[in-house]
């Protein structure tokens, strides 16, 4: 059996129209049990886009196996929202497959989860299965489009797990305390973490802290990280991210990638090793869209300097 999808939507009801057509047309999706989580409003101008992602919601009941619809009464938030969400969904599954209203996914990405946690069910230390990668520089790798490796990162745009190995997280009353990770986590261990140092996702740990951040991904990828695991990744992403319109909760980061991988997966990796010629890329790429982001924050400066200067003159 296709594992479950659940989708977690709010008040976008482009995005989640954009989600929903790119799904539909997956390999699979007409086999597919579909869920979709709505969160309830913040602000009553909420009211008509939550009313109207419902509506978009019902035009796809016959593109899939079955589709249920959850809006919530009440705002959750996006972490308990997913959260909650996942767990109504392990009550009668073993394996779930989860994406965001601003997921747009290529018609490969249902064969190539299924296919995934089909192989790997039955390794304990393969613990997520990553859908999206960053646009790395493949020119060296001989049939990128082809291939999916290990590697000790998570990414949540587009995901699937177990339901055993979500457990050993989401059961731990100390996995989403992010003063426990401080506490377990020593600043070495964090610079490996930060993939030795060209990321920053250990910020968003002590973002938790202070209480600036809500967030749930993090938690989820300090497990695996605290226990050795590995997520299997296509090379060339499965799906995009079409959020960063500055109409979602937490839509800042890279650039999105430009262009879909719609060619089937067809080599799994059968070691259980990360793959360090990829990471080596990974780290590049991040070295470089940083250099990027500050270059561009130099010259926004400069701007800003100018445009003071001569209204000093005026």
């Amino acid at each position: 059996m296709p594992a479950p999808v659940a989708i977690f939507a709010y008040n976008r009801p482009w995005h989640l129209n954009v989600t929903l057509n790119s799904l539909k047309n997956c390999y699979g999706a007409s086999s597919t049990h579909l869920t979709i989580f709505i969160d309830g409003p913040r602000k009553n101008s909420d009211l008509r886009k939550i009313k109207s992602c419902i509506k978009i919601s019902k035009l796809y009941e016959n593109d899939f196996k079955s589709l249920m619809i959850f809006p919530s009464e009440k705002n959750k938030g996006c972490a308990s929202s997913i959260l909650d969400g996942i767990e109504k969904i392990f009550l009668q599954n073993e394996t779930v497959i989860v994406l965001e209203d601003d997921i747009q996914v290529s018609p490969q990405f249902l064969n190539y989860m299924n296919k995934s946690l089909d192989l790997y069910k039955n390794k304990e230390n393969v613990l997520h299965i990553n859908a999206y990668n960053h646009e790395i520089n493949t020119k060296r790798i001989k049939d990128a489009n082809l291939r999916s490796v290990f590697l000790p990162i998570m990414f949540c745009w587009g995901w699937a797990t177990w339901r055993d190995k979500w457990l050993k997280m989401s059961e731990n009353p100390l996995s989403n305390d992010p003063f426990y990770l401080i506490d377990t986590i020593s600043l070495k261990e964090r610079y490996n973490f930060n993939l030795q140092g060209s990321q920053k996702w250990w910020d968003q740990v002590d973002a938790n802290a202070r209480g600036d951040m809500d967030t749930w991904a993090i938690f989820w990828f300090a497990h695996i990280f605290k226990s050795k695991g590995l997520c299997l990744t296509p090379i060339i992403s499965l799906t995009r991210n079409i959020g960063f319109d500055g109409s979602g909760t937490h839509s800042g980061g890279f650039t999105n990638i430009t262009k879909l991988n719609n060619t089937p997966i067809k080599n799994f990796p059968n070691q259980y090793v990360q793959d360090e010629k990829v990471l080596s890329l990974l780290r590049k790429f991040f070295i470089s869209e940083r250099k990027k982001s500050l270059i561009k924050k130099l010259i926004n400066l400069f701007k800003s300097l100018f445009k003071l200067k001569k209204l000093l003159r005026m």
